[in-house]
């Protein structure tokens, strides 16, 4: 019986704790802030230095897809801007297209080559799902070794977890 108080009392701990980051100044003040740290960033042109140029299309650019924390599933906002670049693509039949993963700084290098890869993979199949042939991508992982936004931080990890669309070789 103690045991099992003594469990629940740990348990209950480590998650009050784990949750606490979450609500310094309010939840609903973080999470706003941080979105518009976030797009500022965005605007801002802070792109580090990646391992190929991005593609483009005349004046319009191909917009990177972004992931979750630990995760390769496509969010509903990925999925409006794959259907954007795909219209793109859908102009530019004779383009072949590198889908270049990558992952912020979190994790194993071994880990986050193969997070980086399955990125790469969701985005290509969702790009044949929408119609393109599988034989314009190829998919690649850089895992965490070219980030987007120096940084050790939760606005610098979510530019890094991406997947970007580069000229094939």
């Amino acid at each position: 019986m103690v045991r099992k108080i003594w469990w629940f009392v740990a348990s209950a701990f480590l998650l009050a704790a784990g949750c606490s980051r979450f609500h310094e100044g309010g939840s609903a003040g973080v999470d706003t802030n941080l979105s518009a740290q976030i797009q500022a960033a965005r605007e801002g042109g802070d792109t580090g230095s990646g391992a190929t140029e991005s593609l483009e299309d005349g004046h319009r650019e191909f917009q990177p897809v972004y992931f979750d924390y630990d995760a390769a599933t496509l969010r509903p906002d990925a999925l409006e801007t794959l259907k954007q670049n795909a219209a793109l693509l859908r102009e530019r039949a004779d383009l072949k297209v590198a889908l270049a993963g990558h992952c912020d700084e979190r994790g194993t290098q071994e880990y986050n080559l193969a997070l980086g890869e399955k990125r790469a993979l969701a985005v290509r199949d969702y790009l044949v799902m929408l119609g393109l042939p599988r034989e314009r991508f190829v998919t690649m992982s850089y895992g965490e070794e070219y980030p987007m936004v120096e940084g050790h931080d939760e606005i610098s990890w979510q530019e890094n977890r991406r997947c970007d669309f580069n000229k094939a070789q």
